[in-house]
């Protein structure tokens, strides 16, 4: 299992399940699903970009809200993830 820092996927779950530079995936919650682009930052790192501020309004995240990113279809032209939000404490 791996642990995300924000929305930064790390090297070896990159390796592993994303075969392009530049590519978009399906993140699915409550029922609902969001394409997200997924593009290379700083080389050794992947970063959500367009399509996660979309996420993040429509699910209402805050800040200390833990979102869990489990694979569900790791196929490179059809990655999809199933998330989990945890809600911060008030």
């Amino acid at each position: 299992m791996f642990f995300f820092n924000l929305q930064h996927f790390p090297l070896p779950f990159r390796k592993k399940h994303i075969k392009l530079t530049e590519q978009r995936l399906k993140l699915v919650s409550g029922g609902r699903d969001w394409t997200v682009e997924l593009c290379s930052y700083k080389t050794k790192h992947m970063k959500l970009g367009v399509g996660w501020k979309s996420f993040m309004e429509d699910n209402s995240l805050q800040l200390g809200d833990v979102c869990n990113f489990e694979l569900v279809s790791g196929d490179p032209t059809d990655v999809q993830l199933r998330v989990t939000i945890a809600r911060a404490c008030a």
